[in-house]
């Protein structure tokens, strides 16, 4: 009988199964315990009603940037039709090579306004127990810059003040938008939103 079928072969490759199945389960456990997942930072949370806790999160730092979108030129395009302003220095890039002193069109004001919920940045915090969240309004709006066609843009925040009120809580939240690789904001945005 050929020795590759004898019985004392196949327990030889019995067991070398094992030992491989061995190692290998070995290797995955030490894998695993070394790409274990980090653990997620515990959020503070503030019951809307405490407004000197949520003062302490008020900061002259800003947060990390968020998400890079792109301003296209067909992106500008539909906001010129939506909102009929249509003049040449957003949609015209001929004109502009020619006559403009960016040398190309650039980004509606409001435009870059509008596109703020397209760039989150997350708060530190979380403001639990109201029943509704109000947009209140802005203490200031600046356009401080220009977003040339076809620009990355990102966007950062801080929280610039917590108040209350007999209505509820209003918190402060300055945004600065900037074309990407630009230190100087081309929007700069004081949103306030009332937690009721």
């Amino acid at each position: 009988m050929n020795d590759r079928f004898s019985p004392g072969f196949m327990d030889k490759i019995s067991g070398y199964r094992l030992e491989i199945k061995s190692v290998r389960m070995r290797f995955e456990t030490l894998n695993q315990s070394n790409n274990k997942p980090e653990k997620r930072r515990i959020m503070k949370k503030y019951d809307f009603k405490d407004i000197e806790g949520m003062q302490a999160e008020v900061t002259e730092t800003f947060s990390d940037w968020s998400e890079e979108i792109t301003v296209s030129q067909e992106l500008i395009n539909q906001f010129a039709e939506l909102s009929g302003d249509s003049y040449w220095l957003h949609t015209d890039a001929e004109k502009c090579v020619k006559s403009s002193p960016f040398k190309t069109t650039i980004a509606h004001g409001f435009l870059t306004l509008i596109l703020l919920p397209k760039m989150p940045t997350p708060l530190s915090f979380e403001v639990t127990g109201f029943n509704n969240m109000l947009n209140a309004g802005s203490d200031r709006l600046r356009f401080t810059g220009i977003v040339p066609a076809n620009s990355k843009i990102y966007c950062r925040s801080r929280v610039k003040a917590v108040t209350g009120s007999a209505k509820g809580t209003t918190l402060t939240l300055e945004q600065q938008v900037h074309v990407v690789g630009e230190e100087r904001p081309v929007l700069v945005y004081e949103m306030m939103f009332m937690y009721m």
